[in-house]
Parts: C-alpha cells; sequence; structure tokens
C-alpha cells in the first residue's frame, strides 16, 4: 500500500487477516466462532481509523 507508513501498513494486513479468517470460519460450515461480533466490530472500527489516520500522509 503506497503512501503508507510500515507499522499502519502492518496493522492493517493483521486486521484484514483476523478478518478474513473470521469470514471463512463463518463460511466453511463450522459452528466454531473464533471472534465474538463486539471484537469483529472493534477491529473494523480501528482498521477504519487507520485508513482515516493515514489518508493525509497519502496525499
Amino acid at each position: 500500500m503506497p503512501g503508507l507508513q510500515e507499522g499502519t501498513r502492518q496493522a492493517l494486513d493483521a486486521i484484514l487477516e483476523i478478518l478474513h479468517a473470521v469470514h471463512d470460519s463463518q463460511h466453511d460450515g463450522s459452528n466454531e466462532v473464533l471472534l465474538c461480533e463486539r471484537l469483529v466490530e472493534g477491529l473494523i472500527v480501528a482498521g477504519r481509523q487507520l485508513v482515516r489516520e493515514a489518508a493525509p500522509s497519502a496525499r
């Protein structure tokens, strides 16, 4: 992701990887809950905040 600081990029990569794993587990027929809905929402909010904070530096 051009324009993002390395730490921000790594944080977003980690958040997306976790959210992807949760998504896959919900759609593969597994009854295993990886994260509760509250934690998933928290990761989404955190990712959005990282993008918002990085946006001015990416311009």
